[in-house]
């Protein structure tokens, strides 16, 4: 896997790095809805919740751009998504080996360290308020339909 190469394509890295990097946002819009379903999915997140000991804060429920009160029931975690909650698992590269191995060569390429954490809500839902990151992101909307602002 060339991984900048795939995030990034059809935007040349030399470009990105001249061009974008701490400097602006750059959307690259996505012609393969597939294009990262290797790295992570419903399956992948049903069996993560399902068979990893997540704690909190690791996992956590925002909605309305709040982060909610610890919830260990995972059934009213299931119905604060349904309600509109977005939910949260940090350290996704600690749990999915296929987001390990991008992050790891992403180290590599880059030449900074990365952290995966993955944003899930039910269609029509928003977690959170209009904000900005202080620290380079890189977004993958893996499933589903989103609208940005960047």
């Amino acid at each position: 896997m060339q991984t900048l190469t795939e995030l990034l394509h059809p935007l040349p890295i030399s470009e990105f790095f001249d061009k974008y990097w701490a400097e602006k946002a750059v959307l690259i819009p996505g012609d393969n809805h597939q294009k990262f379903a290797n790295l992570f999915s419903w399956q992948k997140l049903n069996n993560l919740l399902n068979y990893y000991p997540l704690k909190h804060p690791e996992i956590r429920l925002a909605k309305a751009g709040e982060t909610l009160p610890e919830i260990t029931n995972n059934e009213q975690i299931i119905k604060q998504c349904q309600e509109g909650a977005t939910l949260i698992i940090d350290r996704l590269h600690e749990k999915i080996e296929a987001i390990a191995k991008m992050v790891a060569l992403l180290r590599i390429e880059i030449g900074h360290r990365s952290q995966v954490n993955s944003y899930c809500s039910f269609p029509g839902h928003q977690g959170f308020a209009c904000h900005y990151d202080s620290h380079e992101v890189f977004i993958l909307q893996i499933s589903g339909r989103k609208h940005w602002r960047v």
